[in-house]
This record gives structure tokens, C-alpha cells and sequence, in this order.
């Protein structure tokens, strides 16, 4: 004896199926927040708050200076007037 096949629902299909849809929603859409926020975006702070910690400033001005980046500053540190430039 074959078994009965199961009736379809008619009656309130779209409302069940939008709630079905919206928590598969909700549930992609926390996942995805959190994954952003724990894979991307607290290992980027991490990388600049480390990165404020180390930089010396003078170093890095020093530095920018010997390679003439500076209109003002020569590369041996003597400042220029500004009609040199």
C-alpha cells in the first residue's frame, strides 16, 4: 500500500514562509556582523593601536627630512627661506 501524500498548505503559505525567511535573515545577518567585527575590525584596531605604541615621531620627521621630502628643510637640516622654494 503506497503512502498518503501529504495535503499542501494553502492557506497562510506567504506569512509562514516570510517568517521562515526573516530569522534565516536575522540569523545570516548577526553571523556576518559578528565575523566582520571579530576577523576584520578588532585586529585592525589591535595593528593600530600597536602601531601608535611604537612609532617615534621624531624618528619618522628625521627620517622624511635626510629623504628631502620637506620643501622647507634641506636634507642636511638647515631650514630655507621661503623664496628658496
Amino acid at each position: 500500500m503506497a503512502s498518503r501524500v501529504a495535503k499542501p498548505q494553502l492557506r497562510g503559505l506567504l506569512s509562514s514562509q516570510i517568517k521562515k525567511d526573516f530569522l534565516q535573515a536575522v540569523a545570516f545577518t548577526t553571523v556576518a556582523c559578528l565575523s566582520w567585527r571579530y576577523l576584520v575590525q578588532v585586529p585592525r584596531i589591535n595593528r593600530v593601536q600597536n602601531y601608535n605604541k611604537t612609532m617615534d615621531v621624531k624618528a619618522d620627521f628625521e627620517r622624511k627630512v635626510r629623504a628631502g621630502v620637506f620643501q622647507c628643510v634641506s636634507p642636511d637640516g638647515k631650514i630655507k627661506a621661503a623664496k628658496d622654494y
